[in-house]
């Protein structure tokens, strides 16, 4: 499955506003398992990990890898 998510963040905000979506969608499965009432993987959760790949940029076009600790992603 493949997803793909866009804010628009102010760039000062980036690196939290990145960290907490990376948080949040990655533990998203365990949450879900954990409202049915359990699930198959380790802790209740899915049986495979959610990868989050962030990237960010001024436009489509300016997009790069983002990590929230490298700061600003701009070219």
């Amino acid at each position: 499955m493949h997803d793909e998510l866009l804010f628009e963040v102010e760039e000062a905000a980036l690196p939290a506003a990145a960290a907490l979506v990376r948080a949040r969608m990655a533990a998203a499965g365990d949450e879900l398992a954990r409202a049915r009432g359990g699930g198959g993987g380790p802790g209740g959760g899915l049986r495979v990990p959610l990868t989050v790949k962030l990237s960010a940029g001024r436009s489509w076009g300016e997009l790069a890898p983002y990590e929230p600790s490298q700061g600003c992603a701009r070219r």
